[in-house]
């Protein structure tokens, strides 16, 4: 079930009120006295590890957070009690370690099954009416987490399955046009691949004699650069551009995205002349002028744009770079013309 919008505000007042709660816990741990008091270690351990998360699940009910975000806060109260609670008084805690935590964890393993379950469900049927993976995994995304969280998992999960699961090219047909064998792109990203690997291996060599640790570090982030540019690239020659049911979908990979109905385009130009300032034609590439253009699409409405992981913006007027444009403006004619 997906919850109303949050208001901001309840979220920071849950993670204040939970921080609160533990500060007092904190200072009340820091009091010997306070400890000698009979009942008192059973008191706090409960507090810790059972109240104050209990109180942070109900102060988040209203909001986005997963209710799964109660598992971390109920660690963090074990830890911080085993840390600071005396060694005599630790039993408590050490019981709930061994007995009540493996079975919470079992039940947050089966959670996670369950869930992953019904999205796989859910990005299936989405993808049967929507042909297109990226949208019915976004689609999926939205459904299962919460709104701020959905887009960087999709194209988390979008990377590696355009990287590496999918090898097979969609089939050509009427209504999808390439734009990657032209423009020069995947020159471009295969460029900038072969110059992280080589500055991934140098710069390596060259920090390991400071840190291992360091270079063990800047190593990953490499390889994890590496690997997006490696997802952008194929998903680039797996995400054509598509005329679908009055709507044309124009893609650049994962990476850019706009949706516009047919009755909207006003014009279709032909064209490679440079973008003035003054007419506020955004590019579909985030490459901007590194990638050449051969359209410029002008819309009645305004349609939203979304750009790698920034919010969407609404544009009335697009440049893209199509393989065949005078193929696509053909079949664009005739998909209007058409009842």
């Amino acid at each position: 079930m997906l919850r109303l919008q949050t208001k901001p505000y309840r979220i920071a007042i849950a993670l204040l009120v939970t921080t609160g709660l533990f500060a007092t816990a904190v200072l009340v741990l820091h009091m010997p006295h306070m400890l000698q008091r009979t009942h008192m270690a059973l008191a706090v351990s409960l507090d810790l590890v059972v109240t104050i998360p209990l109180i942070y699940l109900l102060l988040i009910r209203p909001t986005r957070l997963p209710n799964l975000s109660v598992v971390p806060v109920m660690l963090l109260g074990l830890v911080l009690g085993l840390q600071l609670l005396p060694e005599s008084q630790r039993h408590y805690l050490l019981h709930y370690q061994n007995y009540v935590l493996p079975a919470i964890e079992l039940s947050v393993l089966a959670v996670v099954v369950y869930k992953v379950r019904k999205a796989l469900t859910q990005l299936r049927k989405a993808q049967e009416a929507h042909q297109d993976f990226f949208t019915a995994l976004l689609m999926t995304c939205k459904k299962m987490v919460p709104k701020l969280a959905a887009l960087p998992l999709a194209m988390e999960i979008a990377v590696f399955y355009y990287g590496f699961v999918v090898w097979k090219k969609p089939a050509a047909s009427n209504s999808t046009f390439n734009y990657h064998k032209e423009s020069g792109i995947v020159a471009l990203l295969a460029v900038v691949l072969f110059l992280i690997a080589v500055e991934t291996l140098v710069f390596h060599l060259l920090l390991q004699r400071w840190s291992l640790l360091a270079a063990n570090i800047a190593l990953g982030v490499s390889l994890y650069s590496g690997l997006q540019f490696w997802g952008f690239l194929k998903s680039i020659i797996y995400r054509p551009i598509e005329i679908k049911e009055g709507v044309l979908y124009l893609r650049h990979g994962i990476i850019s995205e706009l949706e516009v109905p047919l009755t909207d385009i006003v014009s279709v130009e032909q064209t490679q002349k440079d973008l003035s300032p003054e007419l506020s034609i955004q590019k579909l590439s985030v490459l901007g002028s590194l990638e050449p253009h051969n359209l410029i699409l002008t819309f009645s409405q305004p349609a939203a744009l979304r750009k790698l992981y920034r919010n969407q913006r609404n544009v009335s007027a697009i440049a893209l770079h199509l393989d065949d444009p005078t193929g696509f403006i053909c079949a664009l004619h005739e998909y209007r013309a058409s009842p």
